[in-house]
């Protein structure tokens, strides 16, 4: 997956037969006890983060925002790292105070241009 750079059809009718292809392999040693060089584990690691479509600088982003306070800014990152893993946050509206310091931010270029 990380030498998939775009995502056009065929590159995705690649990933999904290699995928169901590790599928088939697996589904073959099912009965066994054990996972046998951590296949199966592999496997289910490679399902949760196929979709994983976040910004790779994310967590920079956010610690750079001179807009945000330290405790906005470590909530942030808390909440994005959870939704790379189990997904126990849920976001409840918007934060309508970055919201107010981003339109004053805007309107300040503006009025300097």
């Amino acid at each position: 997956m990380a030498g998939i750079k775009t995502m056009t059809r065929q590159n995705c009718m690649k990933l999904f037969v290699r995928i169901h292809d590790k599928h088939r392999t697996l589904v073959k040693s099912k009965e066994r006890a054990s996972d046998p060089g951590g296949k199966r584990s592999a496997f289910v690691l490679e399902l949760d983060s196929l979709l994983d479509k976040g910004a790779p600088d994310a967590v920079q982003n956010v610690e750079t925002n001179r807009l945000l306070s330290r405790e906005k800014k470590v909530e942030d990152i808390r909440f994005y790292q959870d939704q790379r893993t189990e997904r126990n946050g849920r976001m409840l509206g918007h934060d309508k105070i970055f919201e107010t310091r981003s339109q004053q931010q805007i309107g300040r270029t503006e009025r300097q241009l």
